[in-house]
């Protein structure tokens, strides 16, 4: 940006209209050097920057916006760390305006690393502490801005801070009290001068629970008397915040008075109560926990979870029995924190819960967790004669979920249950863990007959095509005529899942009579199946569907699937019937067929008479971007329909878009 354009936009800042000031802010920031920062500084209305603190929610910018009439202010400081000149700030530092020196002061704090900065702010610190020590005037924005930024850099002390506590103003002493409570130690006349602030009812209750809050900081002994002391307090906040902190600095002449609080008119003390308590290590205190992670305020809710941390382990019978007894939704908090802590003391608990089914999500999290100390337990649920059928099955479930071998031998044992539900889930969870031994128990099932329920057998005829074994063929050949049409639709998918081309002859010969169920399934089989001997009669379905009761829409039905199958086939002589008639097929055609299909298409494109078929095939040429000619989709912008224009202009995009894209990875 030259020098004129650019104090053409540093004189608009001082615009009164707020759109062309936020204008020239993003142009500054986005082509200004160090020079423009200072201006922009001088840009930020006094009244506006005094509300700067509060308006960015405890210092994080917010987006300035046409809404939000202090965004301005916001704006400039997002403008000023994009132009990142850290000696440009320095220098609007020391100059002669206070306000200018104070949003410079507040911009440092971007710079929290940076040593030089650091440097700068903590050297103002100290002369700021060395004038109100002489007496002499301060500027209040200037040391409130450096205040934070230093909190914000972490560089306070008490050699900084202390001289400012003389400070009467409100907003500076709530500063200076802040950072001795975040200092890393303070001396003992400081933390005197705190316990007295803090126990004067003639200061703010405001303050006084900051200071209450900022001891737990810096533990020692000395303070737990004035914290009792505080716990009957007229303020319930006051009470609250000496609650906590006496638990956190572990005062254990506290118990007896934390105790006796547990009884508080207030329920938010109640709860900072317990908290207090759990920090003294009181196991019993969880159920008060589970409580103040819910209802307390969010200082009460934080602080629960720390102790909960805090007691971790140690409280591991206190949460299990919270997640039995407790009502909801504490159960299930409980239950949510024994899976994070992962203690395998605490799996029994949590396949016990399972039985819960509004801890059964949880429950399942946590023994997933801890998979190698969970299996054994899983399976002696499985194998006990006591454990209800329904237990067993979620058991049997998440054992399936483990993906471990362990779990097969224990899939076989359970195709002998004398509960149909756990055969036919064993027999299914087989078919995902395919191993040969498997075969002959699955086989037994099938062989039952009638002495086996139909869904039992279903099941199992549907795991033992997963294992390609070719030597299942006859059996499953022979439940084709069952009298069970679910049994007879699961065989049909297990010889899909067979992979034996033996088995597309008997197929066939059954997809092609209409009487039969089960067709959809059959075609989808011949697809797997990948045989070309499929092909014609797949043609005759899809022939014959066109024939059918439409008003029952079972045409449509059988001559998607046959449509599907046949690209599966990779018969690329589908396309022009889904041009004309399927046209809601012709993604997944295309998906499907892949590269196989752009012939079809390119001629289509070039010599259909309807312009609706020409306008497809130039939507699929952008499907297929992969091996697409651009040649005839120009040649189709030529086109005398508007429709098929646009299709190509389209596709034209498409491709493009794609080759470009392809060109940059290379």
């Amino acid at each position: 940006m030259n020098s004129a354009l650019q104090q053409q936009w540093i004189d608009q800042l001082k615009d009164k209209k707020y759109a062309n000031k936020v204008e020239a802010i993003n142009e500054l920031a986005e082509h200004g050097d160090g020079t423009v920062v200072q201006p922009l500084f001088e840009s930020i209305p006094t009244e506006e920057g005094n509300g700067f603190w509060r308006v960015t929610e405890g210092g994080e910018l917010t987006p300035a916006s046409a809404e939000n009439k202090t965004g301005s202010c916001a704006g400039v400081h997002e403008a000023v760390h994009q132009i990142d000149d850290l000696d440009a700030i320095i220098a609007s530092l020391f100059g002669s305006n206070h306000d200018t020196r104070a949003e410079a002061a507040w911009s440092l704090g971007y710079y929290a690393e940076d040593e030089k900065a650091r440097q700068k702010i903590r050297d103002l610190l100290v002369d700021k502490a060395r004038r109100v020590q002489a007496g002499e005037v301060y500027d209040k924005r200037v040391l409130l801005n450096c205040l934070r930024t230093g909190r914000k850099m972490k560089i306070l002390d008490e050699r900084i801070l202390v001289p400012l506590i003389r400070i009467e103003d409100r907003l500076v002493q709530w500063e200076v009290i802040s950072g001795l409570g975040e200092c890393e130690a303070i001396g003992d006349r400081t933390k005197g001068f705190l316990v007295s602030t803090m126990l004067d009812d003639e200061n703010s209750n405001a303050l006084r629970c900051l200071i209450a809050k900022l001891l737990a900081s810096h533990p020692d002994e000395r303070i737990a008397g004035p914290l009792i002391g505080l716990l009957r307090a007229e303020n319930p906040d006051l009470r609250k915040h000496a609650a906590i902190t006496l638990g956190k600095i572990n005062a254990k002449s506290a118990v007896t008075p934390l105790f006796q609080q547990l009884i508080d008119d207030d329920e938010m003390v109640r709860y900072a109560t317990g908290v207090g308590l759990a920090f003294l290590g009181d196991n019993r205190t969880i159920p008060f926990l589970l409580r103040a992670k819910r209802h307390g305020d969010q200082f009460i809710q934080a602080e629960a979870t720390k102790a909960i941390d805090q007691l971790a382990g140690d409280a591991l019978t206190d949460l299990i029995e919270a997640m039995r007894e407790e009502p909801l939704p504490y159960r299930i908090d409980a239950a949510e924190i024994l899976v994070a802590l992962e203690d395998k003391r605490a799996v029994i608990s949590l396949i016990e819960a399972m039985l819960d089914e509004e801890l059964f999500t949880q429950a399942r999290k946590g023994i997933m967790a801890m998979k190698d100390e969970a299996i054994d337990p899983l399976i002696y649920v499985v194998r006990s004669k006591d454990a209800p059928p329904y237990f067993k099955e979620k058991c049997l479930r998440v054992l399936a979920d483990m993906n471990t071998d362990r779990v097969i031998d224990v899939f076989i044992e359970q195709l002998k249950s004398p509960t149909p539900s756990i055969r036919a889930l064993c027999a299914r969870m087989l078919g995902d863990y395919p191993v040969a031994r498997a075969k002959e128990p699955l086989l037994e099932v099938i062989q039952r007959g009638d002495r086996e329920l139909d869904e039992v057998i279903a099941e199992a005829a549907l795991a033992i095509g997963k294992l390609k074994d070719p030597t299942v063929l006859s059996s499953l050949l022979h439940l084709l005529e069952h009298l069970n049409s679910k049994v007879r639709a699961f065989t049909i998918a297990s010889l899909g899942e067979l992979g034996v081309k033996e088995a597309v002859k008997p197929l066939i010969k059954r997809v092609q009579d209409p009487n039969q169920d089960n067709r959809p399934i059959m075609i989808q089989a011949l697809a797997k199946l990948g045989d070309d001997r499929a092909v014609d009669p797949l043609f005759g379905i899809l022939n014959e569907s066109k024939y059918m009761n439409t008003s029952e829409q079972k045409g449509g039905y059988l001559g998607s699937y046959a449509i599907r199958a046949l690209a599966t086939l990779g018969e690329s002589r589908i396309l022009p019937i889904v041009l004309s008639e399927w046209e809601e097929e012709l993604e997944a055609v295309l998906d499907l067929l892949g590269s196989n299909a752009l012939p079809q298409l390119e001629w289509a494109l070039l010599n259909e008479k309807s312009e609706h078929i020409r306008a497809l095939a130039a939507e699929g040429l952008g499907f297929l971007v992969e091996g697409a000619s651009m040649g005839p989709l120009i040649n189709a912008l030529q086109d005398k329909s508007e429709r098929v224009r646009d299709a190509a202009s389209w596709s034209l995009n498409q491709i493009y878009t794609y080759q470009q894209a392809s060109a940059a990875l290379q």
